[in-house]
């Protein structure tokens, strides 16, 4: 009687056939793989005889802050041509004695989409071209630098402004600006009749 009852409730002819169940459904379209074999190749030339686990040793205390744990088989796989994330990169930046910037250039300059050069390599050193135009590194470095100019002078003006307002407030409420100390109230005199 349970078997019956189960089937009749999966079974159901008065449902569609797509109506939120799995049968229906189209999945959505796979991406496709993304890798840096030549990166790769990089990264085997800067290890040199050092062994994986000797450069894995190098890399966790400047990845673990990000939360991730490396071993000598990441490593492996990096050198293969999986595309690390932003700390790994930046790990194998300072254990490989490159700049951000230029470590950067060139994983963004092998990665590959279905066996094909994502970016032309025929940019300069430092900068890499894109259908979009070219993109220089150094240009993006001084973007970053006015940005955080201005950054630093929206703090300094909202510091202006903090000061400003807690001047008002002790205006209002009874507090000497210049010396931050509360005044007293003078006491009301009483008349005499």
């Amino acid at each position: 009687m349970c078997a019956h009852r189960v089937n009749t409730i999966y079974n159901n002819s008065s449902q569609p056939e797509n109506s939120g169940g799995i049968v229906g459904r189209t999945m959505p379209p796979k991406r496709p793989p993304l890798s840096a074999p030549e990166f790769g190749k990089w990264l085997v030339s800067q290890r040199r005889k050092r062994s994986h686990e000797c450069i894995a040793r190098l890399v966790r205390p400047l990845v673990e802050h990000a939360g991730l744990k490396v071993n000598r088989s990441q490593i492996v796989k990096f050198e293969e041509g999986r595309i690390p994330q932003w700390p790994m990169l930046y790990a194998f930046a300072v254990v490989y004695k490159e700049t951000p910037a230029a470590i950067a250039s060139r994983l963004f300059s092998a990665i590959e989409v279905d066996n094909q050069l994502l970016i032309s390599r025929t940019s300069t050193p430092g900068s890499f071209s894109d259908p979009g135009g070219a993109v220089d590194v150094s240009d993006q470095a001084r973007r970053i630098q006015e940005m955080e100019e201005q950054v630093a002078m929206y703090e300094t003006r909202l510091s202006d402004v903090q000061d400003l307002a807690s001047k008002l407030v002790g205006i209002v409420g009874g507090v000497d600006r210049e010396t931050g100390a509360s005044k007293k109230p003078s006491p009301r005199r009483r008349r005499s009749h």
